[in-house]
């Protein structure tokens, strides 16, 4: 084998190595992060560097779940077509785990959820209020053949959605109850 071709050679495994390693990068990146009153954890406390942007939030944590895009779309799917009078759009169709199966997941054992995005935006549920209705989106626009992944700029990567009138602080005229861009959860 000539120069050129053991240097092709070499150049394309460390390629291929590193798309091995961005594509295990895309799919074990956390997304979501719960925390509270959970039974169940697989991270470490809050860490003041490497969690900045909890820290930027306020969010402090001693134990918590995290969730990549994969480990969501590996629960139960929940699809969900949703209306609401002040969108442009007048349906749209959503997929995701049910908040409920999450809260499962982790084991969470509080009374409230909040859920945060990325702006600051936040909203607080009462769990005796939560049905399956409630779906943590992770895709949009869905056909039979499938759902276009929410990303950042636009919805995702999570976005709480329900039906008018599901919650009953929340009786459907807008969508405030909506939270787009949810990165954390925190069980009380």
């Amino acid at each position: 084998m000539g120069g050129r071709h053991a240097i092709a050679w070499a150049l394309g495994g460390l390629l291929a190595i590193g798309l091995s390693v961005g594509e295990a990068y895309c799919q074990d990146a956390a997304v979501l992060t719960v925390s509270g009153a959970i039974d169940h954890t697989n991270r470490p406390a809050f860490d003041p560097f490497r969690d900045a942007f909890f820290g930027y939030h306020g969010i402090a944590f001693d134990n918590a779940y995290q969730f990549s895009a994969a480990d969501l779309a590996a629960l139960p799917q929940q699809r969900l077509e949703v209306t609401y009078p002040v969108w442009i759009e007048p349906t749209v169709t959503v997929e995701g785990p049910r908040l409920l199966d999450v809260l499962d997941t982790v084991g969470a054992t509080g009374d409230t959820v909040t859920l945060t995005a990325l702006d600051g935006f936040a909203v607080t549920l009462d769990r005796a209020h939560l049905t399956g209705a409630f779906v943590l989106a992770v895709g949009a626009d869905c056909t039979p053949d499938g759902c276009t992944p929410l990303g950042l700029g636009g919805r995702g990567p999570v976005w709480l959605v329900f039906p008018p009138g599901a919650y009953p602080d929340y009786p459907g005229e807008d969508d405030d109850g909506l939270a787009w861009a949810v990165f954390h959860i925190q069980v009380d």
